[in-house]
């Protein structure tokens, strides 16, 4: 089946997915309304029942805007103002790490914290030649990990095509060359392409199973979300056929899934040796887990890291790997965000 055809196909599973299973919402808990605090007014929920957002658009800059930050890094080739790249209509350009910058939808799927995670990793591990991104999307991680390692060879393996046209032009507002190859994961379980073996995979695939929690109405942030196109399984498979023996396969995954993911890579025949659970606010349980899988088996470390502590600030952990990626420190100052309730 081409490319187009699948993706007319998986369109069709969303929007089937969602009509005829009406899953209940995870965040109205099918009321159809945000849960709110007492004698507030009720506002519609903009998971299951939000309105129809317009498709025209202004285009958007979000540039970095912290004062007497001195930007680390390598130059991109452009500059975010340069009407010469400005984004489309429903796109915006937004900085990504140091001097690079992003290609994103408005109303679509964006880069996320977890690719922020997976990048630091990668880049912690410092491969020497090849990287390759799995699923990668609008190419966050891709370009995160090669503005930290910028002597790496990049590639990409990415199904959505407005995804790849996306990365494309990132790529070349970062001014780096990589090969960004349109094609779905489940082609390269059994059909290799021409690709030079990796030190370094990365991975950031869908959390969830087709037919559970509420579909998006955008299919590309289904796709993002949802296992439409396979999960964990076929992300450790496609790695193991591409992957040095002294490489690593560095992979995020939902935290409540952690035995599946580990199952899936020793099937293919890699060692977990390391696991990062990352809390969204400290005292609270993991939402997502970052897993670096190697050939060889070595002593397993384990770590937890708050993305921000119990008073609302990005923790000292968080931090060290903003600061890895290039990102700028936290705006909050000290004391200003109260202490959240239990």
């Amino acid at each position: 089946m081409s490319n187009q055809k699948k993706e007319t196909a998986d369109s069709e599973i969303v929007a089937n997915t969602y009509i005829t299973n009406k899953p209940i919402c995870w965040k109205c808990k099918g009321t159809g309304f945000k849960p709110t605090k007492p004698k507030k007014p009720k506002q519609k929920c903009t998971v299951c029942t939000r309105d129809k957002i317009s498709k025209k658009q202004k285009p958007q800059l979000r540039p970095f805007k912290i004062k007497d930050w001195i930007i680390p890094g390598t130059k991109a080739k452009y500059d975010i103002n340069d009407p010469a790249i400005a984004p489309k209509e429903g796109e915006m350009l937004t900085s990504l790490c140091g001097h690079y910058c992003i290609y994103q939808l408005m109303n679509g799927h964006r880069m996320t914290t977890d690719d922020v995670c997976v990048a630091a990793i990668a880049i912690k591990h410092a491969p020497k030649k090849n990287h390759l991104d799995i699923g990668t999307g609008l190419g966050s991680v891709l370009n995160i990990v090669h503005w930290g390692l910028p002597h790496l060879n990049s590639f990409g393996v990415e199904a959505q095509a407005i995804h790849v046209e996306l990365c494309r032009k990132t790529i070349e507002f970062n001014g780096f060359e990589a090969r960004i190859i349109h094609k779905d994961l489940r082609d390269l379980e059994n059909e290799k392409i021409d690709l030079p073996i990796m030190d370094c995979i990365t991975g950031t695939p869908p959390y969830f199973p087709a037919n559970t929690g509420s579909l998006p109405e955008d299919g590309g942030r289904g796709m993002c979300a949802f296992e439409l196109r396979g999960g964990i399984e076929t992300y450790c498979k496609v790695a193991s056929q591409y992957l040095d023996k002294n490489g690593c396969f560095i992979v995020a995954n939902t935290s409540s899934d952690i035995e599946r993911t580990k199952n899936s890579g020793e099937k293919v025949g890699f060692h977990l040796n390391e696991r990062y659970d990352f809390c969204g606010i400290e005292g609270k349980p993991p939402l997502f887990s970052v897993f670096v899988f190697e050939w060889t088996e070595k002593d397993f470390v384990s770590q937890k890291i708050n993305i921000r502590d119990s008073n609302g600030q990005f923790s000292k952990e968080y931090r060290q790997m903003m600061d890895t990626v290039g990102k700028p420190p936290s705006t909050f100052e000290p004391g200003t965000v109260p202490k959240r309730k239990n």
